[in-house]
């Protein structure tokens, strides 16, 4: 029910400042999901810029800045690489492995894997906006 009302059999139970409380507590989780986020995936741009093969320098000038797009109970962050070939950019290095996948898209795969760690952050800040 809206208003943080609940009805039981014929009683109706308000709890004021419910609705208020519940919209603090998902601003806050959603500050904290994006902060986090930016945070962890800007620590991998840098780092794959550091590391990104040059020849031109276009295809790492083409790295993009992380952007992170919250709807509903669902928060989506894309890093992209502007520069058409930045796709067939390879490693010598590491046996010709692509860039992209080795400097970029592997770390932000392991971002999903450290759910759990980003839950308690979440959590924590909520707890602090109370």
């Amino acid at each position: 029910m809206a208003g943080g009302a609940a009805r039981v059999g014929r009683t109706t139970v308000r709890i004021r400042g419910f609705d208020a409380y519940v919209k603090r507590a998902q601003s806050a989780a959603v500050a904290q999901a994006r902060a986090s986020l930016m945070q962890r995936s800007g620590v991998i741009l840098d780092d794959a810029r550091s590391k990104w093969p040059v020849e031109t320098g276009r295809s790492r000038a083409g790295l993009e800045p992380p952007r992170i797009v919250v709807s509903g109970d669902r928060v989506r962050l894309t890093v992209r690489n502007s520069v058409d070939y930045s796709a067939n950019v390879r490693i010598r290095a590491q046996r010709g492995l692509r860039a992209w996948d080795v400097l970029v898209r592997e770390p932000i795969r392991r971002i999903a894997l450290q759910a759990r760690s980003i839950a308690k952050e979440i959590g924590a800040a909520i707890r602090r906006r109370r």
